[in-house]
């Protein structure tokens, strides 16, 4: 049976520990950029949804219905 108390296994130990905090704290930069340019984008999105409603609302507001044309019944 191998040692528990081996000093190789303790320093391969805390390596591996340092190298997953190392890796935690990378991931966590990585969804903080994806988080900050979602909310870039999406601000964007609002703002466009926002216009091209309004854009719509006052060209139905002032467009008013147009005629339409019954065609001619010949016989």
């Amino acid at each position: 049976m191998a040692d528990l108390h081996n000093p190789l296994f303790e320093d391969e130990k805390e390596f591996l520990e340092r190298q997953k905090l190392e890796y935690e704290r990378a991931l966590m930069g990585d969804v903080e950029g994806i988080k900050a340019k979602t909310q870039e984008v999406s601000k964007y999105v609002a703002i466009g949804a926002g216009v091209l409603g309004g854009i719509w609302l006052l060209s139905k507001a002032f467009g008013g219905k147009k005629k339409t044309r019954r065609p001619s019944q010949r016989g």
